[in-house]
């Protein structure tokens, strides 16, 4: 590699305040306080470019990430991102950016190396043509055909296959209901439930209605609540409702 020009220590591996402050020119290694995580690559007048390789302790030391800058002093993503294993030198994601979005193929592995998710996204990030999830012996989970116009619903799965989430897409814009789900593994079954879900209309977000699995009070009134809903505007929320068994507990605004 490298030499190593200087070594840098950080508070929970930001490295904001070296670099604008001090401006860094050369190759760094930064360490976050507990020496458990590094992170190297060159600054160029304060900004990192080029590759940098991020690293772990677990127990040994591991390649954890791999991520590519351009030279354009913004810290732009691009080209690929790609994460590893744990422990191990096996991607299990590789993503293609180009001036910080999402572009082209995108891929991610089981730990076995199996594909398990790709898509494609066009200049913009949307989504469009082909995304399919595979079981990891190959056979389909789930496809959808997103076309030139960026039309479908996009589902993306846990490494155990467990739906995490699922949104709807119209002319490359989030359209309807997008729902976020939460698994509780046991020993005799798995069960997915339903944990939020938001409302959008022409890529606006409308309203959020966070689902609680466990009820719980509300401090000033005492009273339990099992779900709220949360309305937007211009992405800032307006309003606050709290339910308990369908009946209205608590409005805020």
């Amino acid at each position: 590699m490298y030499p190593i020009d200087s070594l840098a220590y950080t508070n929970n591996g930001d490295t904001t305040y070296f670099h604008k402050k001090f401006r860094l020119d050369g190759y760094f290694r930064v360490y976050n306080e507990d020496k458990s995580y590094f992170e190297e690559g060159r600054y160029t007048n304060g900004y990192k470019t080029g590759k940098w390789l991020f690293y772990k302790k677990y127990p040994a030391w591991y390649l954890d990430e791999e991520r590519n800058y351009d030279n354009s002093g913004h810290e732009r993503l691009n080209g690929k991102f790609i994460e590893y294993a744990q422990g191990d030198t096996i991607p299990v994601l590789i993503h293609n950016y180009c001036n910080n979005v999402l572009v082209g193929c995108q891929y991610k592995f089981y730990s076995s190396g199996a594909l398990h998710i790709y898509s494609e996204n066009d200049s913009t990030g949307a989504y469009i043509n082909n995304y399919l999830v595979l079981y990891e012996n190959g056979d389909t989970l789930y496809y959808e055909n997103f076309g030139s116009s960026g039309t479908g619903t996009a589902k993306y799965y846990s490494q155990y296959n467990s739906l995490e989430w699922e949104q709807s897409y119209v002319n490359k814009k989030q359209e309807g209901w997008g729902y976020e789900y939460m698994t509780a593994y046991n020993n005799e079954t798995d069960t997915t439930v339903l944990v939020e879900r938001s409302l959008f209309k022409n890529d606006t977000l409308i309203s959020t209605t966070n689902i609680n699995t466990i009820a719980w009070k509300i401090k000033d009134l005492g009273r339990e609540v099992d779900s709220s809903v949360i309305y937007y505007l211009n992405y800032e929320p307006i309003k606050v409702i709290y339910y308990h068994k369908g009946k209205v507990v608590k409005v805020e605004k």
